[in-house]
């Protein structure tokens, strides 16, 4: 088993060189959630970038609060525009939390 974490807005500023030091390998970043861009979790650039400058593998996910395949697609297309050419190691993943 390969050890990692999740984090998102609610971590708030992670020291990753710490992470890593702890042996974590990996941090899948939550871009966001919801269906429109502008619903960006306010840490996901700084995450992403200091878990790369760490050099933490990384992956993202979004977190859905789809009810259905229309909402499911307009959440997918936020998320794209949100990752914009940025470049992950681990698959993005679309977070189903409560549905």
């Amino acid at each position: 088993m390969i050890p990692g974490i999740d984090i998102s807005e609610w971590q708030g500023h992670v020291d990753f060189n710490a992470v890593k030091a702890s042996g974590v390998k990996f941090v899948l970043i939550r871009a966001g959630y919801g269906r429109s861009a502008s619903q960006v979790d306010h840490y996901f650039a700084e995450h992403y970038t200091q878990a790369k400058a760490a050099g933490l593998q990384v992956g993202a996910y979004w977190y859905s609060y789809a009810t259905s395949p229309a909402d499911a697609a307009n959440e997918a297309r936020a998320c794209l525009t949100v990752l914009g050419n940025r470049h992950f190691d681990y698959p993005i993943y679309f977070d189903l939390g409560t549905v």
